[in-house]
Order: C-alpha cells, then structure tokens, then sequence
C-alpha cells in the first residue's frame, strides 16, 4: 500500500507541476494582453489628438473660405460699379458723336 500511496503522491506532484507550468504560461499570456491593450490605449490617444488637430485646421479652412466669399462679393461689386461707369461713358462718348455730327 505504501508504494501505491508513493505513486499516486508522485502522480500528484506531477499534475501540481503541470498547472504551475500553465498558470506561468497564462500570467505570461496575460502580461502580453496588457501590453497590446496599452498599445491600443496609446494609438486612440494619438488618434484623438490627430483629429482635434484636424478639426482645428478645418475650422481654419472654413474661416478662409468664408474670407474669400466675402473678398468675391466685394470684387462683383466692384466689377458691376465699373460696368454702370463704362455705360456711362459710353452715352457720353454718343452724346459727344451725335453733336459733332
């Protein structure tokens, strides 16, 4: 009887060995967890910061463009002042035919 307690004690130790071998294995596996889970932690930050820069420089694309509506509106302005000067000329330049005639 003592020999077979011997055995199945050493059977014993043999499967305590086994799980200490894979708990080893899981704290390992685990460890790497953290460190992908880390990773991703670090390239969502990274991606939050890229879109508050882009977001910023959207607002200043937004600003610029709304600068070049309103420099465009001033230059038809502009153009349809210059028109109305031209037509006026233009009846002055008749005017001067008509009594030269």
């Amino acid at each position: 009887h003592l020999s077979e307690i011997r055995h199945h004690l050493s059977e014993i130790r043999h499967h305590l060995s086994e799980i200490t071998h894979h708990l080893s294995e899981i704290r390992h596996h685990l460890s790497e967890i953290r460190h992908h889970l880390s990773e991703i932690r670090h390239h969502r930050s990274e991606i939050r910061h890229h879109l508050s820069e882009i977001r910023h420089y959207l607002s200043g694309i937004r600003h610029h463009l709304s600068k070049i509506r309103y420099h465009l509106s001033e230059i038809t302005h502009h153009l349809s002042e210059i028109t109305h000067h031209l037509s006026e000329i233009t009846h002055h330049l008749s005017e001067i035919t008509h009594h030269l005639s």
